[in-house]
C-alpha cells in the first residue's frame, strides 16, 4: 500500500450508514445515524448498504480494508450476518461499544470463519491499526 498514493474521500452515505476513505486507504463506516437510538437492529438491509458503501469508496484501491463502527447497534439479525463482505475487502474490523459485545462478536467470528480476516474491537484506533498491519 505504501505505493499507492490515497485521496481520502468526503463522506458518503447509503442507507442508515455513513463512510468515507482515509488517506490511510481504511474505509470507515459508521452503521446507524444520529436520529437513531443505540439499540438498534443491524438487520440484511443494512449489510447490503455496508456493503455497497464500501465497495464505492474503496474504488479502485487495490487492497480493501474496511472498518466498520457498530456501537449504535446492539442486535443482528442472522441474514445481516451471513452476507458476504465485499469482493474488494482483504480485511474487515468491527468496532463495538461493550467488551461483552466484543467477546459475542469474537466467538462468532471464531465459529463461522469469515471470508477474509475478521476482528472484533472496542477502539477504532485499535481496528484501524490491525487492518493496516494486513499489509505491511
Amino acid at each position: 500500500m505504501a505505493t499507492e498514493e490515497i485521496m481520502a474521500s468526503q463522506p458518503i452515505t447509503q442507507g442508515r450508514s455513513a463512510g468515507t476513505l482515509g488517506s490511510d486507504g481504511v474505509v470507515r463506516i459508521r452503521v446507524g445515524d444520529e436520529g437513531h437510538a443505540t439499540g438498534d437492529l443491524f438487520d440484511e438491509e443494512d449489510s447490503r448498504d455496508c456493503r455497497v458503501l464500501a465497495t464505492k469508496l474503496a474504488g479502485s484501491i487495490s487492497v480493501g480494508l474496511v472498518l466498520c463502527d457498530m456501537t449504535r447497534v446492539t442486535r443482528t439479525t442472522r441474514a445481516a450476518r451471513q452476507l458476504e463482505p465485499p469482493a474488494t475487502a482483504r480485511g474487515m474490523a468491527l468496532v463495538v461499544s461493550t467488551p461483552a459485545s466484543r467477546f459475542v462478536g469474537a466467538a462468532y467470528l471464531a465459529l463461522t470463519r469469515p471470508a477474509v480476516p475478521t476482528r472484533v474491537f472496542l477502539s477504532e484506533d485499535d481496528g484501524a491499526q490491525w487492518l493496516l498491519s494486513l499489509v505491511d
